[in-house]
């Protein structure tokens, strides 16, 4: 797109030129109607052109590096989530374990609280 729009520059910027280069020698009313009807809305709407194609590039470039960003952070997220799926695999592993443990903890709790008024009689 940079290089479309360097050529219709430079092809402007020529055209403008020859236009200036012979202003003093074709200057009658033919050149002047000429000129009036179709060489100067040709350049005003050159310029808009070019002007919109400036703008378009920067926006290209612009959506290209948040392209680029937000592919970036979708790998980041895609890791992270990785990463996610890693933790809950091992907490549903450990779970069965850790109620195991708790099953037995209160077990033993229990126990202990039977044995209190034993100790206390001693």
């Amino acid at each position: 797109m940079e290089e479309i729009l360097w050529k219709f520059s430079r092809q402007n910027r020529d055209l403008r030129d020859l236009r200036k280069d012979i202003q003093g020698v074709w200057d009658d009313d033919a050149a002047r109607d000429i000129n009036r009807r179709y060489l100067d809305p040709h350049d005003a709407d050159a310029r808009e052109v070019e002007a919109s194609l400036r703008k378009q590039v920067i926006a290209i470039s612009e959506a290209a590096a948040l392209r680029r960003r937000a592919e970036e952070e979708a790998r980041r997220a895609t890791q992270f989530a990785e990463n996610m799926i890693q933790s809950l695999s091992a907490v549903e592993r450990e779970l069965p374990l850790l109620f195991s443990c708790f099953e037995e903890a209160k077990q033993f709790h229990g126990k202990g609280q039977d044995l209190i008024p034993i100790i206390d009689r001693f």
